[in-house]
């Protein structure tokens, strides 16, 4: 009963501080855009070391920032599922469904993130290069330590959710059984 109470104590804290989350960051992610966002200067620091041509034209600069909202929403997707398992955490409903798939979700949300920076910040230099004069246009494909860690936290994530799911598996079969 200890280990319940302490879930759902710690379930409580962290269920109200993504809802704080949840809206925050959006709002100061379109503060952040709208404030110097759609300048060139702005990306040429975003993109240390990287040749673009100047000026670059709004249409290039749309597509860098809408494609750089890609991982973001992804971010929020992942915070969202986050906030209803520990919803469901808050109210002891541990080995159920539906925990299950919040944990699947986070977890695959989470590769989903580690792919889409990568897939990303490729196609953004892409644009930023294009055009650039034949021969000076860059295709750059990196993986950071920072999509390391998601891949293996999504990993490990989506693990724990099949581990759950089999957990939940049994425990119906064995309520069902007794």
């Amino acid at each position: 009963m200890q280990a319940q109470t302490r879930i759902a104590r710690l379930s409580t804290w962290l269920y109200w501080a993504t809802i704080p989350a949840l809206v925050l960051l959006p709002l100061v992610a379109i503060l952040a855009v709208a404030s110097s966002g759609f300048s060139g200067d702005t990306l040429a620091s975003e993109f240390p070391g990287l040749q673009i041509a100047d000026p670059l034209s709004n249409t290039q600069l749309a597509m860098v920032r809408l494609a750089g909202a890609i991982p973001f929403i992804i971010i929020m997707l992942i915070l969202d599922q986050l906030r209803c398992l520990l919803a469901a955490y808050r109210e002891a409903r541990i080995f159920v469904p539906e925990t299950v798939r919040h944990l699947h979700r986070i977890g695959l949300g989470l590769l989903a993130l580690a792919v889409s920076q990568i897939v990303v910040r490729t196609v953004q230099i892409l644009i930023l290069t294009w055009s650039n004069p034949a021969g000076e246009r860059t295709l750059s494909i990196g993986l950071s330590d920072a999509e390391l860690g998601f891949l293996f936290a999504g990993g490990f994530v989506t693990l724990i959710g099949w581990v759950m799911s089999e957990a939940t598996r049994l425990s119906d079969e064995n309520r069902t059984f007794v």
